[in-house]
């Protein structure tokens, strides 16, 4: 979400924007969809600002569809896209916090919501939503991951549906989001692998990774060491101008010379493992920086009292050396003093007092902030400093809440 450019948190650039709820659930295999598509004009602010909103259920049930008018005089309709006309907008009063008011009463706390670059959607709502499925990223038919395909062509190709028909009239939201929820919901049902050719050509070599994991009794959401390689433009790959860019069920059929070389094993009774991987193994993709500190002769050191030991992950626990410590202040001194011994450092400090149990005061935040500064001071030239706050746990939502994560590089 980060890269694609949701909106997170209320930063000073989001003070106006508003949370979808005032709470939320944890996500299940239950949780609802809604599709949102918006449609957007050309203001004297000179950006494109809300002037239609659909939102439809995974039912495709109409729950909103709403014409916006924004306070800033529109200059350009932009009517060959939007769809919207000035006679359209004249008798309207609607307004963008009365559709923010609408998602609040209307979501429930672990609704899932789904879109074509949903992204710019959310920015023209001035909403933050922690849960979204991008239909323009879960699908890609290029084998570049920031090559994006219009909605259109993705409903032609996966859906076998044409949509955006009408020419110069534009293109209608209610159309837009319903193809945006089938494409998802197609997706769901395929599986990891279906209509992604980034991922697609790793399929056999992640599944067997996972099936390995598994038996030897390690943990599955552990894929640190699978290396995946960067993606690689289409035209690096042998597909020929008459065959389908993408095969639904396609599984990549190895070499031959490497097919010699797989010694042949015992069958295999059906096991659980394909049952064990979750949705959890696409993480396989991102890279973690401790599983090559091995791998290059590199030292990590975790600091810490011994509850924020315990609480870093086994992964990161095996890769690197840990140094006990009574409280924060001797945590603060052992981290100046280790400061460019190992390439990485790691220091657990308690955002409370006792242990992390205590209540939280202004003169122990204020304490802790000094603590983080002393050490972030103590950083020698071109450190990359990482400063993360893990937030609250709501008793009341059940929910880890207000988490954030602060980066820089130090300059001496």
């Amino acid at each position: 979400m980060i890269t694609e450019g949701y909106p997170l948190a209320k930063t000073r650039a989001l003070q106006n924007y508003a949370f979808s709820r005032k709470f939320y659930s944890p996500v299940t295999n239950n949780s609802p969809l809604y599709a949102v598509d918006c449609e957007m004009c050309l203001t004297t602010a000179r950006v494109n600002e809300l002037t239609r909103v659909t939102m439809v259920d995974e039912d495709e049930n109409t729950i909103i569809d709403e014409l916006v008018k924004p306070r800033n005089k529109i200059i350009n309709y932009l009517t060959q896209y939007s769809g919207i006309t000035k006679q359209m907008l004249d008798p309207v009063t609607t307004r963008i916090e009365d559709i923010q008011a609408a998602f609040q009463r209307l979501l429930p706390p672990d609704a899932i919501l789904v879109g074509q670059s949903l992204n710019f959607d959310l920015h023209a709502l001035k909403i933050i939503h922690p849960y979204v499925i991008d239909s323009s990223y879960i699908f890609n038919i290029h084998g570049i991951r920031q090559k994006k395909t219009k909605l259109k062509t993705l409903s032609s190709l996966f859906l076998g549906e044409e949509i955006q028909t009408a020419g110069m009239d534009g293109h209608c939201s209610k159309e837009d989001s319903v193809a945006s929820l089938r494409l998802v919901k197609l997706r769901l049902k395929k599986g990891l692998f279906f209509g992604d050719t980034v991922i697609e050509r790793y399929e056999n070599k992640l599944m067997q990774y996972a099936r390995e994991l598994a038996e030897s009794g390690n943990p599955i959401e552990d894929l640190s060491e699978f290396d995946v390689k960067k993606d690689k433009p289409m035209s690096e790959f042998d597909v020929k101008k008459d065959e389908p860019i993408l095969e639904p069920n396609h599984v990549e059929k190895p070499a031959v010379e490497e097919r010699a070389e797989v010694k042949k094993e015992k069958p295999r009774p059906a096991k659980r493992w394909k049952e064990s991987i979750k949705p959890d193994l696409i993480k396989g993709m991102a890279s973690n920086v401790f599983s090559y500190l091995g791998k290059g002769q590199r030292t990590a050191t975790l600091i810490g009292t011994e509850a924020r030991l315990n609480s870093f992950p086994q992964f990161v626990a095996r890769c690197a050396k840990s140094m006990q410590v009574e409280a924060n202040e001797q945590a603060a001194e052992a981290t100046k003093s280790e400061i460019g011994k190992a390439f990485i450092t790691v220091t657990g400090l308690d955002g409370s007092p006792q242990g992390g149990q205590g209540r939280i005061t202004r003169e122990w935040v204020e304490k802790v902030d000094a603590q983080v500064g002393d050490i972030v001071n103590a950083c020698q030239d071109r450190s990359l400093v990482v400063v993360v706050l893990e937030g609250a746990f709501d008793v009341d939502t059940q929910v880890a809440e207000h988490a954030i994560c602060f980066a820089k590089v130090s300059y001496v």
